[in-house]
């Protein structure tokens, strides 16, 4: 809610932490779409297992968001746009 944000604010809690980390496993999955043509990492992809584990866990953060459970963790407009921009299939 608006409230925990703004408690949150009040506190000085820094938003942007994870940030890099979510930039850093979208940008591979950027060349994994370079070189394979899609964004569907298999799910043990054995060459980046942190690049399938991440690309699951944003498909669950997606789906926990159209039906209103934040609980499961947050995943920012922006960002389901750069995921759509590449051509993610949710």
């Amino acid at each position: 809610t608006q409230d925990q944000i703004d408690a949150l604010n009040g506190l000085g809690f820094r938003w942007g932490v994870s940030t890099s980390a979510w930039e850093k496993r979208f940008d591979e999955l950027r060349q994994y779409r370079t070189d394979h043509g899609n964004c569907n990492v298999p799910r043990n992809w054995a060459e980046n297992p942190q690049l399938a584990t991440w690309v699951t866990t944003q498909r669950t953060k997606y789906k926990n968001k159209q039906v209103g459970n934040m609980h499961a963790g947050i995943i920012t407009q922006d960002q389901i746009d750069a995921l759509n921009g590449l051509g993610f299939r949710w």
